[in-house]
């Protein structure tokens, strides 16, 4: 009894872990805290279907890891939905996203999405080419970049002294920030082999199983984070492709400061 989930009110079908109809002989928490007391480990339970980001993506708030659930009658296939699933009751730890999920098939295509846009961009990649065969490798702005995040920190300075009043402040932080978003990231060493990449793998994306697809992300993004209550994510990729998700702006959102490891003010 002390390791059966029956009794927490879970159930095992058809190799997928579930709620089941019966009324649980013990709270789910006491069952936990057991475990953990006869040393037993509780391990995610295991999809004989992996998609593209099971085992990869976590909760953007409290970084644990999330579960891929189906719902459905599995005698109808054709019915049957996936959803990444928060675990943070599970797993005992606090977060504000606690017993919420988000559509597999919505995440994974806000991953697809950018992948392919990058890839299928022919001019902005042909660019990337030109520029990084041309121009010298190394940040061509590193000094004007370091002279305005300078500006901006003495700014602040001067504003929490008392120094500067907090319009003039803003108007100060507003031009710098715009300028810094102008300028071009620069092109480090290995951006090709980069981007020969991230065209390939973004070129047969639709091409790909599900499995095929959890690897070309591993290939591109060193972390994926999703918030599944209000349905965002943030990517960040690994070196190699850092500074070509830089170049492109647009992405800024999806690849927070944060994550990009951006200069922080």
């Amino acid at each position: 009894m002390l390791q059966n989930e029956f009794y927490a009110g879970y159930i095992h079908r058809r190799g997928e872990r579930r709620r089941g109809a019966h009324e649980p002989i013990v709270s789910e928490e006491l069952w936990l805290r057991v475990q953990e007391r006869i040393g037993r480990g509780y391990a995610a339970p295991r999809s004989r279907s992996p998609r593209a980001l099971s085992g990869i993506a976590v909760c953007a708030e409290c970084q644990g890891p999330l579960w891929l659930t189906t719902s459905g009658n599995p005698r109808y296939p054709h019915l049957r939905r996936a959803y990444y699933r928060e675990t943070s009751k599970i797993r005992q730890r606090p977060c504000s996203k606690r017993r919420t999920s988000w559509r597999a098939e919505a995440a994974e295509e806000e991953v697809a999405s950018v992948i392919r846009a990058m890839a299928f961009d022919r001019e902005w990649c042909a660019r990337i080419d030109r520029e990084a065969r041309r121009l010298p490798q190394g940040d061509a702005y590193a000094a004007e970049r370091t002279e305005l995040v300078g500006s901006r920190r003495r700014a602040t300075r001067a504003y929490v002294a008392g120094d500067l009043e907090e319009a003039e402040w803003n108007r100060i932080k507003t031009a710098i920030d715009a300028r810094l978003a102008a300028i071009p990231a620069p092109l480090p060493g290995g951006v090709l082999f980069g981007l020969e990449r991230l065209i390939e793998v973004g070129r047969v994306w639709d091409g790909m199983a599900q499995e095929e697809q959890r690897e070309g992300v591993r290939l591109v993004f060193e972390r994926v984070e999703l918030d599944t209550a209000n349905k965002l994510i943030w990517l960040k990729p690994w070196p190699e492709f850092d500074s070509l998700f830089r170049h492109r702006r647009e992405f800024v959102s999806l690849v927070p400061s944060e994550r990009l490891e951006l200069p922080t003010f």
